[in-house]
């Protein structure tokens, strides 16, 4: 266990300062600045959608490579077996591309400009 964690200690901890830097841009941005017009709010909210788009472009990458490579993980969803990529089918990574993917898609219709 030890070993373990010596390895993958800095993914582990880069991982959630990337995701904690995004729930705090998103939650400043959008939560506390609310629909305020000020520069800097309009500033950190395209911030917030910048970095999102930045890390939905890297998820997808990962996607697209797993689906060339047929590294593929049979699921059971209702009756149905369905073949997705190996990162979908852990239930963070899917709620983290699912979050980000939501931060894009939300975030120009949050814009007052």
């Amino acid at each position: 266990l030890e070993l373990k964690w010596d390895r993958m200690r800095r993914y582990f901890l880069a991982q959630h300062g990337v995701f904690g830097v995004l729930i705090l841009l998103y939650t400043t941005g959008f939560v506390a600045q609310g629909l305020s017009c000020v520069p800097s709010a309009v500033a950190l909210r395209w911030l917030t959608f910048t970095f999102s788009l930045c890390l939905l472009s890297l998820f997808l990458t990962v996607i697209a490579h797993q689906l060339r490579n047929d590294k593929l993980v049979t699921v059971r969803v209702l009756t149905w077996h369905v073949r997705i990529p190996r990162i979908m089918n852990n239930r963070w990574n899917f709620a983290r591309i699912s979050s980000v993917l939501m931060v894009v898609l939300a975030a120009p219709a949050h814009d007052p400009t």
